[in-house]
């Protein structure tokens, strides 16, 4: 029979794998095929086989064709296939490992970072297939230092790989490191700042730039020299070179560039020579003084070989500017000398003060007597010393504590102020205090004139017994010491003075006092001596004449002197004789009245004498009657009696005959005094009349019959 072959259906399994290499072919194995429509376990399979990629290139799911398909094993030859060619996605061509090294060299100028930028051409890689194009890609590493150098460690990470073939690679690593850096030296310029400065001064070079300095680098310093620099570097020589070395400090490396060094340039210029006016002053109305100028900025002692000529200092004070402040200006001039092109000529003013004048202002003295007022005159009284230039002072106020009328004696202050008149401004005013004298006031004080009566002590009132004419502003005296040797009852009769002292009261301090004395009249002491009446008989010797003190006394111890006379004799006839004062008397200090008595002579009663008593009608007698006079004792009264006698005149000379006294002190009787038996009073007992007695409310007239 014929068996004819069966048909088997095959179809690609599994995966056909491999590494990359560059071309297409593919090894399949049996297990790459699934047959269908073997019987039972008959030994059949596919031939394994060469396949072809549908690319070269890495990758899955690529597509793998195969052709020429055969049957193999022992019962291959009971089959057929249906188709001898079979395709699929089977295939996967994994990626080729490379290998990469560093090489060349890296090169940058420094910059101050440590990024290195590295070429293809910095990497060599080993595992390539043929001519694929496969590099590194470029990338950015990392220098070991910043610092300019060769041979520098460089350093990469994240390395990948770039070219059409690249993705049917990987590299064993992706990090490398290879000392093939190289950091050039950067270009640094530094330039020396200009500089100027003034003759005479030494120059501060400090200042430059730079251009090149790499990530925010700084220069510290720079070494500066110039041959300007120095104080005594003339204008001539200038502009001087500055030379600029050795930069230093910041934050720089110097080994990191290249440092290119340029010169600054140092102008020196004149030094400014001041001539300054003089700055002065002078008193107003004085003359304006010679100006003068100083120099100042001298440099170098140069004022020993170098000067000014020619300059001139004006202002426009004059002898009458007034009081303030005046320019004084330089001008003109030249400077000569061995250095005067290192300098030039400049001006400052000075000040001219004119300064205020003395003015002494004094006011004048015044006097005014205590209680008047006085009103200063201020347009007269004062003096002034020191007016220039025709100013004047025509008034000032003036003021005194002492003006009012009520001011107490002393000297107050006369104060001038407030100077009115012309150019007074431009004057330093002193004032000077006149002095009020306030004079004491004249105050009489006169002591008041006393009487008093011989024997009777005194005392004189000094708060009453005076008077005063002056007194002012209500001032008093209020008593005054009074004294005399008048006052004391020894003082004997006559005028005494009545001395007034040491006044007191209030404000006497202002007074002058002029004591007028008054008059102390010592009046004598009145005092009346009664003869006492007498009897004798004719033929007989003249009895002792008595007599007694009838009104007043004796003070002091006082006596009187003499005795009585009677014109009756022993040889006179009978009758009544008058008792008479004879040499009877008393000092100076008594006014003494003398009552006559009566001697009557008995003579064998031949003779009687007869008596006239006269009834006063008058109802008040107002004076008194007694005979005083020895000569004329025609009429004769005893006071104090109620009886009288008529007598006349004897016939005969008196005797001498002893007459003595007795003092009493009788008084009028009860009625006997007062004219109709009145009560005796002082309006009845006035001074006697020279002409008539009173005995009582009787006048007795006497006769000799």
């Amino acid at each position: 029979g014929t068996i004819d072959q069966a048909s088997l259906s095959a179809v690609l399994a599994g995966t056909v794998t491999k590494t990359y290499n560059g071309n297409t072919t593919a090894s399949l194995a049996s297990n790459n095929f699934t047959l269908t429509g073997v019987v039972g376990s008959d030994d059949v399979e596919v031939s394994p086989t060469s396949g072809t990629y549908a690319t070269a290139n890495a990758g899955t799911g690529i597509g793998v064709s195969v052709s020429g398909l055969t049957l193999t094993g022992t019962a291959a030859g009971n089959y057929t296939l249906t188709t001898t060619s079979l395709s699929g996605n089977i295939g996967t061509i994994n990626q080729a490992s490379l290998s990469a090294v560093l090489a060349g060299t890296v090169t940058k100028t420094y910059n101050g970072n440590t990024t290195a930028s590295l070429a293809s051409n910095n990497f060599t890689l080993t595992g390539v297939v043929g001519s694929d194009d496969v590099e590194v890609s470029p990338t950015s590493g990392t220098y070991a230092t910043a610092n300019a150098g060769t041979g520098i460690g460089v350093s990469v990470s994240g390395l990948t790989l770039t070219g059409t073939a690249a993705g049917n690679y990987t590299l064993t690593t992706t990090s490398l490191s290879g000392n093939i850096g190289t950091i050039d030296q950067a270009a640094l310029s530094i330039t020396a700042s200009n500089a100027a400065k003034v003759y005479g001064q030494v120059a501060t070079l400090s200042g430059f730039t730079a251009s090149g300095l790499q990530n925010g680098e700084t220069i510290g310093s720079v070494t500066l020299t110039s041959a300007g620099q120095v104080a005594t570097a003339g204008v001539a020589g200038s502009p001087y070179a500055i030379i600029a070395s050795n930069a230093t400090g910041g934050t720089f490396d110097a080994s990191n560039y290249d440092i290119t060094y340029n010169d600054g340039a140092l102008v020196v210029s004149p030094a400014i020579l001041t001539a300054t006016a003089a700055t002065t002053t002078k008193i107003y109305g004085a003359a304006v003084p010679v100006l003068g100028y100083s120099l100042s900025g001298w440099q170098n002692g140069d004022q020993a070989t170098t000067t000014t000529t020619g300059v001139v200092v004006s202002t426009t004070a004059t002898t009458a500017s007034g009081v303030g402040s005046y320019l004084t200006t330089a001008s003109g001039g030249t400077i000569t000398g061995a250095a005067a092109a290192n300098y030039v000529l400049a001006y400052a003013t000075g000040t001219l003060a004119v300064n205020p004048a003395a003015l002494t202002v004094t006011a004048s003295n015044a006097s005014k007597t205590y209680g008047a007022d006085i009103t200063l005159n201020g347009s007269s009284g004062f003096t002034v010393a020191g007016l220039v230039n025709g100013d004047s002072v025509t008034s000032v106020s003036l003021s005194s504590s002492g003006s009012t009328a009520t001011t107490g004696v002393g000297t107050y202050g006369i104060a001038a102020s407030d100077a009115q008149g012309s150019g007074l401004a431009n004057y330093t005013i002193a004032y000077v205090d006149g002095v009020l004298t306030v004079n004491p006031a004249a105050l009489l004080v006169t002591a008041t004139n006393a009487t008093k009566t011989y024997g009777n002590g005194l005392t004189l009132d000094g708060m009453t017994g005076f008077t005063a004419v002056g007194l002012l502003n209500s001032d008093s005296v209020a008593s005054v010491t009074l004294a005399s040797s008048g006052t004391a009852a020894t003082a004997g009769a006559g005028s005494y003075g009545i001395v007034a002292s040491n006044a007191l009261g209030s404000g006497l301090g202002n007074y002058t006092i002029t004591y007028v004395e008054g008059t102390m009249t010592v009046t004598p002491r009145p005092i009346t001596v009664a003869a006492n009446d007498a009897t004798m008989t004719a033929g007989s010797a003249i009895p002792p004449l008595t007599w007694t003190i009838a009104l007043g006394n004796l003070v002091n111890g006082d006596t009187l002197t003499g005795g009585l006379a009677t014109s009756a004799t022993s040889s006179s006839t009978a009758g009544r004789y008058p008792i008479l004062q004879g040499t009877l008397a008393a000092s100076v200090n008594y006014d003494l009245t003398y009552v006559p008595g009566t001697l009557t002579v008995r003579q064998n009663n031949s003779q009687t004498p007869q008596e006239i008593v006269t009834l006063i009608t008058a109802s008040t007698p107002t004076s008194r009657f007694v005979q005083t006079s020895a000569s004329s004792a025609g009429v004769v009264f005893d006071t104090g009696s109620t009886s009288g006698s008529d007598t006349g005149n004897g016939s005969g000379a008196s005797s001498a005959a002893e007459s003595t006294g007795s003092q009493a002190t009788p008084g009028e009787g009860s009625d006997s005094g007062c004219t109709g038996g009145a009560t005796a009073s002082a309006s009845c007992t006035a001074t006697p009349h020279p002409q008539n007695t009173r005995v009582g409310r009787f006048l007795r007239f006497s006769r000799l019959q």
